[in-house]
């Protein structure tokens, strides 16, 4: 049933695919879970090439399809009612914010929702995200899209999550943030940039794609954090 402004966050199971829902602070919150690596039909959503056509009151972007397929599970219906629920329930007579967020495949299922949600206008905050979409689309809004990237110093100078810059025939959109170690800022390189970075740290297991690890995404984001 529908959430109400106190009550816990709602999970949404199809594996290998799972969002998380919740109102939290004042906002309408759905996360996206990233690549699970023991699952094979997880691991081919990502590498299934071809467009997917998705339109919102008759206009239409192109998704990259294996990544649409993570969003296209058993509960894309009741997430989005529930989601448009919770924007218009809570904050009065202004529109509750909708933010939207996920982790390398996550993070492209959080763009892919940001298409069907276009007219809450949603916050997008993606991590480690591929490329997903293909510009230009009208139904992204660039200025409320934040898509962070990882970096670190080790044996071989920076090295740089690789998963942003992986070939895929789409596009980014929105800010783009670089992280590293530094816990006071982070490095602004710009809006809709297409901007590649290397090396990559493949030679260690994806290091700084991770979302948990000494170097991951969250670590980073804490830091940040508990500077400011």
């Amino acid at each position: 049933g529908p959430l109400s402004a106190d009550s816990a966050m709602k999970l949404y199971n199809d594996e290998p695919d799972q969002v998380v829902f919740g109102f939290i602070n004042g906002y309408c919150m759905a996360a996206f879970r990233g690549t699970v690596l023991s699952s094979w039909n997880d691991m081919f959503q990502n590498v299934r090439l071809g467009d997917r056509s998705v339109c919102q009151n008759d206009v239409c972007c192109n998704v990259e399809v294996g990544f649409y397929a993570g969003y296209e599970a058993s509960y894309q219906d009741e997430l989005e009612q529930q989601i448009r629920a919770c924007a218009a329930s809570y904050c009065g007579e202004e529109t509750c914010p909708v933010v939207l967020t996920g982790a390398s495949q996550g993070g492209a299922i959080a763009a892919a929702a940001a298409i069907h949600l276009n007219d809450l206008d949603p916050t997008v905050i993606t991590f480690g995200q591929p490329p997903t979409i293909d510009a230009p689309c009208q139904l992204i809004n660039s200025d409320k899209f934040f898509r962070f990237e990882n970096s670190r110093v080790g044996n071989r100078g920076t090295t740089y999550d690789p998963v942003p810059y992986l070939p895929y025939p789409a596009s980014l959109f929105g800010h783009q943030i670089m992280l590293g170690e530094d816990p006071t800022g982070v490095a602004y390189i710009g809006k809709d940039t297409q901007v590649s970075f290397s090396p990559w740290d493949a030679a260690n297991g994806f290091a700084t794609h991770r979302l948990q690890s000494q170097a991951g995404y969250l670590k980073r984001i804490e830091s940040l954090a508990s500077y400011y």
